[in-house]
């Protein structure tokens, strides 16, 4: 599921908000600053950050869905089956599932990496988890 995070800084603070969508973020916005009736919202952003001084952040982030419904469990089911293997790939039940035009969807799964492998030296930053 997507979801949007707006983020304003106006002369009240700092206003953060999640929003089920970029659509509901931009009615937000135009509903709590009121701009121009002639600002479509491709420059709604744009028109709030230089007419009216505010400092605005819009972010997309994608999150499990909550509930699956019954093909999503059977789409789940049969990602387990042709391609789970216990401690090399796993698939949870609240995988993120992602439906294509094509007849087919991409299911979320946990693949399994020994650190060791990505720090040739095996230091400290591989057994910690550290550096990016």
């Amino acid at each position: 599921m997507q979801v949007t995070i707006l983020t304003v800084q106006d002369d009240n603070g700092l206003h953060t908000t999640l929003h089920a969508g970029r659509s509901t973020a931009l009615s937000s916005l135009r509903k709590n600053y009121a701009p121009d009736k002639g600002v479509d919202d491709a420059g709604l952003v744009q028109h709030l950050t230089d007419k009216q001084g505010l400092s605005i952040l819009i972010e997309d982030q994608w999150t499990p869905n909550p509930e699956h419904d019954e093909q999503d469990k059977a789409v789940i089911e049969l990602a387990r089956a042709e391609h789970q293997r216990d401690g090399e790939v796993e698939i949870d039940d609240s995988a993120i599932i992602s439906y294509s035009d094509d007849g087919g969807a991409y299911v979320g799964a946990w693949v399994w990496v020994t650190l060791d492998e990505v720090h040739e030296d095996g230091g400290d930053e591989a057994s910690q988890g550290g550096g990016n």
